[in-house]
């Protein structure tokens, strides 16, 4: 659309206009009736980790009358042959924007916590110091947060299964009892993600951001 020329362009975004309202409100009477409606207000895959801005124009019309819920998501690439992804279904309680609310809600990861220790820790390093960091990390976080139960219960065989996967795949090399990170951080699964370690570094100060915003008390208005 935006190689399109006037007076033609504007007559797109007037359709769209158009049907995207007269489609919203096709869904408000079938919601109204009794459905349940699934919508990715996100409107894409990130590339980076961090989410797009949500859009909010169906939201604003269904949350006067509707229960609204999140399914936030969170995959976890470094651990295991089968991808793993977690995910959590929560109320909406509507105390912040949906974006927030629902960055907030992503599950904390093996792979989110060691992508940090990998970009700000040392140049070569051992599982222990990876498995030092990461116990540190949950020791810190949030009360508000939700960590991976199997993260949480055995912090050490995750660390090491991640390591194990992550040195297969060619994003650590190993120097005698050592480990250094390279720059192959892509993953396959991923082909539209350039730095399967930024992007989860990224989502993890994200969703710490978030978490931290729905625990602060908002002024109150007087």
């Amino acid at each position: 659309m935006a190689q399109l020329k006037q007076p033609y362009r504007r007559e797109v975004l007037e359709n769209l206009r158009m049907v995207t309202t007269r489609d919203i409100a096709a869904i408000v009477e079938r919601v109204r009736a009794g459905a349940t409606f699934y919508i990715t207000p996100e409107g894409d895959f990130s590339r980076d980790g961090r989410m797009h801005p949500m859009r909010s124009g169906i939201l604003n019309a269904l949350s006067p009358f509707a229960d609204l819920w999140l399914c936030a998501i969170a995959y976890d690439p470094f651990r295991g042959r089968r991808l793993s992804m977690l995910y959590r279904v929560v109320p909406y309680a509507g105390v912040a924007d949906i974006g927030t609310s629902l960055a907030a809600a992503r599950p904390i990861t093996t792979s989110a916590l060691l992508a940090a220790f990998l970009l700000d820790g040392p140049e070569t390093f051992v599982v222990a110091d990876a498995v030092r960091a990461v116990r540190e990390w949950l020791d810190a976080l949030p009360g508000n947060v939700f960590v991976d139960p199997e993260l949480r219960r055995a912090p050490d065989a995750a660390v090491a299964n991640a390591f194990a996967g992550l040195q297969k795949r060619g994003t650590l090399a190993r120097e005698g009892e050592r480990y250094r990170l390279t720059s192959h951080r892509t993953d396959p699964r991923f082909p539209h993600v350039p730095d399967m370690i930024t992007f989860q570094r990224n989502m993890l100060d994200e969703t710490l951001a978030s978490a931290r915003r729905l625990a602060t008390p908002s002024p109150s208005v007087k």
